[in-house]
């Protein structure tokens, strides 16, 4: 994952790629996102500990809201982790 830092030692964990999405289920706790993205395939999303949500608090995601996310693909084959989310 790649971190960048600024004065004062304040970190930021950066996003390598953007995507808007449309969730296809509810969001439920501890299991991904399951979004379909702009080509109409379906994306399993991680929210871990520290992804920022941008005026989505937890829980609150359901079928059909649309949303940007800053994304950290992993290099394992795994589905992509948030690094920030927010509402369209």
């Amino acid at each position: 994952h790649e971190v960048h830092t600024g004065r004062g030692g304040m970190a930021t964990w950066a996003a390598r790629a953007t995507m808007q999405a449309t969730a296809r289920e509810a969001e439920r706790a501890g299991s991904p996102l399951v979004l379909m993205d702009a080509a109409g395939k379906t994306v399993n999303v991680l929210l871990a500990p520290g992804t920022q949500r941008l005026g989505v608090p937890a829980g609150t995601l359901k079928a059909g809201d649309r949303v940007s996310l800053g994304v950290d693909d992993l290099r394992d084959g795994g589905p992509p982790r948030a690094v920030w989310i927010a509402r369209e």
